[in-house]
């Protein structure tokens, strides 16, 4: 059963500190601009169904809350402090963010999404654009209340695992 909560509730919730915040672009960006919460040290955003948030007229939204992030953990991967370990000069790596973008089809505003926000992209297509694939499965399974921390926790650690293996 999906329970829907106060702003207020949540705000209270938000305030008291948070590992993972799924949420929509439009609530997400109302904490935000409530002050809330702030993103300085957000390290992963994963934007999954981006064309459908664009469709449905969140682009704007996912811009802001983009702009949002800090722009000093995008820095590259070359980029970074030098220091000596054991006589050898080694290039100390910044806490860089992770920002994947999710989308079944890849409409103007989401190129324009990715080209603006991700860094070296993968771009992953299965079968021919346009089509869909019959030999992709898609599951749904309900959770129970207790189970859906450690279905989160399991799909976030897929997701970082793929995002490494791109």
């Amino acid at each position: 059963m999906l329970l829907q909560r106060s702003v207020e509730e949540q705000q209270f919730n938000l305030r008291s500190g948070a590992e993972i915040i799924i949420a929509t672009p439009g609530r997400l960006k109302d904490v935000i601009e409530r002050h809330v919460i702030v993103l300085s040290q957000c390290r992963y955003i994963v934007m999954d169904e981006a064309d459908r948030m664009v469709n449905l007229g969140f682009e704007a939204d996912l811009t802001f809350i983009l702009d949002k992030l800090p722009s000093d953990t995008m820095e590259g991967e070359d980029q970074g402090e030098q220091m000596d370990v054991d006589g050898e000069t080694m290039i100390k790596k910044g806490r860089n963010r992770v920002t994947t973008l999710f989308s079944a089809t890849m409409p103007p505003p989401v190129e324009r999404l990715a080209k603006k926000y991700l860094k070296r992209p993968a771009i992953i297509t299965i079968g021919e654009a346009g089509r869909a694939v019959d030999t992709v499965e898609q599951k749904v399974e309900f959770v129970n209340g207790d189970e859906k921390k450690k279905c989160v926790l399991d799909i976030w650690t897929l997701l970082m695992s793929l995002t490494w293996i791109l």
